[in-house]
């Protein structure tokens, strides 16, 4: 499916562009204050280009060194996590020590993480994190440097960045003017929740139950910058968190000059660009991977090709794959079934696994099935992250099951 933008707006004038990239540039890259009121007040241009979220491979989970599972998609060549950084210690197991305290935070040239504030779970990194800097030596010789993404993941890069925004935004063709790296894909990089609301549509901020078509789930974090002393800061910010509901943030590794971030906003339409003034700075981090287009070797599919279920429910059989694929359905049958990834209790999707189900209920009195012989014929499909898949029918016999009451006779 594609999403266009169904909608324009006026350019403002140039003027008030300017104020907007100024503004916009210096509160992520230097820890100014700006008034949200400035920035609300400048509508953005829109292209007519279209988001490009179709295609025949999916999504997968991986796992980070500290145990962590994270949800991942393929966007054009190269897999995304769907999910920020949240470790806690390098590739190697070395500690990325933790630093909620604001003057500390500011003062250090190592690795450092903190929560994001009022989250247990969400993390900041600095540029030094990100860049595997853990002690003086190896902020000084790279070559003694940790590795912080997880062994054959990457921290995006710039060149990763441009590349996802032309792969969501093929068709763009304008000449660009910073901030802006990618027009009209905010929204559909953007989760649908935690935004603050903003009146310009086609905006994460307006109507975000629409959010996220791309499924990057770019989460409203904020970012951790210096104290702004306007006089109405919160706790929050007193601790140099700014920007919760608003911004969602995210560093590019490497030594860049200038430094880069890329960020999506509550009231734009664009994927922006920052270059932070400084490497202490709290970022959200993400993992980026090349795909891997020698993979030829389509998944095994496990699970009865021959099932029986008695009438009157939906659940049929839980099958499962030999890695994590997309699951799609065909047969003269297929119609009437359904398949979706098994959840865990605690939530956790498994992407080997499928359950299939009827739509509704069968009725033994009354089969559906093509030939009305309660013999129902669905052949499950197994796409992997290569493109490469697996056919297996299943026929599916539905029994019949004993609804009358019983009678009671005799004398009373």
């Amino acid at each position: 499916m594609k999403f266009t933008p169904i909608s324009k707006v006026f350019a403002r004038s140039l003027l008030t562009a300017f104020v907007m990239i100024a503004s916009l540039n210096s509160f992520l890259s230097f820890g100014n204050y700006f008034s949200d009121e400035v920035l609300k007040s400048v509508e953005k241009h829109s292209s007519d280009s279209q988001i490009q979220t179709d295609q025949a491979v999916t999504n997968g989970t991986a796992t980070d060194q500290d145990g962590n599972t994270f949800a991942w998609k393929t966007f054009g060549d190269l897999d995304w996590a769907l999910e920020n950084a949240e470790v806690t210690h390098y590739n190697d197991g070395t500690e990325i020590p933790q630093n909620q305290e604001l003057t500390s935070w500011k003062n250090q040239v190592i690795g450092s993480w903190c929560y994001v504030y009022g989250s247990t779970t969400h993390k900041f990194y600095n540029w030094y994190a990100v860049n595997g800097i853990y002690d003086n030596a190896s902020l000084n010789d790279p070559s003694l440097r940790k590795q912080f993404a997880p062994s054959g993941w990457r921290v995006a890069t710039w060149a990763d960045i441009q590349n996802l925004g032309s792969y969501l935004s093929p068709n763009q063709t304008n000449s660009l003017m910073y901030p802006t790296l990618t027009e009209d894909i905010a929204k559909a990089m953007s989760s649908v929740n935690g935004w603050a609301s903003s009146v310009t549509i086609d905006t994460p901020g307006n109507d975000p139950a629409s959010n996220n078509e791309s499924g990057f789930n770019a989460i409203a974090n904020g970012y951790r910058v210096d104290v702004a002393n306007t006089g109405t800061d919160t706790a929050a910010n007193l601790q140099g968190f700014y920007g919760q509901g608003y911004y969602a943030v995210f560093w590019t590794s490497k030594e860049d000059d200038p430094l880069k971030s890329y960020n999506t906003y509550y009231s734009g339409k664009h994927l922006y660009q920052a270059n932070p003034g400084y490497k202490w700075l709290g970022y959200s981090v993400r993992y980026v991977r090349d795909t891997n287009p020698s993979d030829t070797t389509p998944p095994t599919i496990y699970g009865d090709g021959a099932v029986s279920v008695d009438e009157n429910q939906t659940a049929v059989f839980t099958y499962s794959a030999s890695e994590d694929v997309t699951w799609t359905l065909s047969g003269v049958d297929n119609a009437l079934f359904d398949i979706a990834h098994s959840t865990s209790p605690s939530g956790l999707v498994s992407y080997n696994s499928g359950e299939l189900t009827f739509i509704s209920a069968p009725d033994y009195e009354a089969p559906g099935d093509v030939g009305a012989n309660n013999e129902y014929n669905v052949s499950l499909i197994a796409t992997d992250s290569s493109g490469n898949f697996t056919n297996a029918p299943v026929t599916v016999t539905v029994t019949d099951v004993d609804e009358d009451n019983p009678v009671i006779t005799g004398s009373e």
